[in-house]
């Protein structure tokens, strides 16, 4: 009898263990090289954490697996910074919405302008809100951005108004401490193309519309320990003006950007005429 129980149990189990070798598996998620992977269990809790690869670096998956439930709501996308999420996949492109990418600050050298305009410095977002496809080394990606410029003005020269012109004049013979300043904001449109080069080094090149909707200059200086001060809106600048943008470092984390302003940023007889090259750091860019 004793034998005949433990036959019994034996084929049980291997009737059972055939049983579970035949349950198809069920795939759910499949990572190309990823960089880490790790397994975490708390109490009654398994999680396994994915984040990126050299195929998508900003690509981070977590999937829980409980006793109750096998995880199949604990499947999910994380997000990091720049704030990203992979919205769908078509072959091997990559649609994604991104949100505060390409924080930039650097100084701004002015070109064909006046000698009294000094290096000066801006600040930005490249892109508040973007939208980019990828398709493997690949990125093309537009966006909404917003951005600073403080162009001063030395020399002893300090900005004034003949009519509707904005003009540079020289400052009184007896001032003291003068400065002067023209301040813009603009709202920028990228439309680039990254190329990743190698894991995350790569560049980037395209065009940035910028639309120019407030600027504004200021003049100040001291005469017999009085000080004056004067600032003026209401100028006309250019609406919409491009910049050429080339950005080069490691893609999603920092880079060097190099930005040439081609056009004068105010219209002409209304304002000093002169261009700019940028040069300066993006961060995530």
């Amino acid at each position: 009898m004793k034998i005949k129980s433990i036959a019994m149990i034996v084929c049980c189990a291997a009737v059972a263990g055939s049983a579970v070798a035949q349950i198809p598996a069920d795939t759910v998620v499949e990572v190309r090289a990823p960089r880490t992977v790790m397994v975490t269990k708390s109490g009654e809790t398994t999680t396994v954490s994915i984040s990126g690869s050299k195929y998508d670096e900003r690509f981070n998956y977590r999937y829980t697996v409980t006793p109750d439930s096998l995880a199949d709501e604990g499947d999910e996308l994380s997000f990091n910074f720049p704030f990203s999420n992979n919205k769908s996949a078509s072959g091997k492109g990559v649609d994604e919405v991104c949100a505060f990418r390409g924080i930039y600050g650097g100084a701004v050298i002015p070109v064909d302008a006046p000698g009294a305009m000094n290096t000066s410095w801006e600040a930005g977002v490249t892109e508040v809100l973007g939208y980019s496809y990828r398709r493997g080394a690949h990125d093309i990606n537009i966006g909404l951005g917003l951005g600073y410029r403080n162009l001063s003005i030395g020399d002893r020269t300090v900005v004034d108004k003949d009519g509707d012109a904005l003009l540079l004049t020289a400052a009184p013979d007896d001032a003291s401490d003068v400065s002067s300043h023209i301040e813009s904001w603009a709202l920028h449109v990228p439309v680039m193309y990254t190329l990743r080069l190698h894991r995350t080094f790569g560049f980037s090149i395209g065009v940035v519309a910028n639309i120019n909707f407030y600027t504004t200059a200021s003049r100040k200086y001291s005469v017999d320990d009085v000080t004056y001060t004067k600032k003026f809106k209401g100028l006309h600048q250019r609406l919409l003006t491009p910049d050429v943008l080339f950005t080069v470092g490691s893609v999603g984390n920092a880079g060097v950007y190099v930005r040439w302003s081609p056009v004068t940023a105010f219209k002409r007889a209304y304002g000093p005429q002169y261009r700019t090259v940028s040069v300066g750091l993006s961060v995530a860019f």
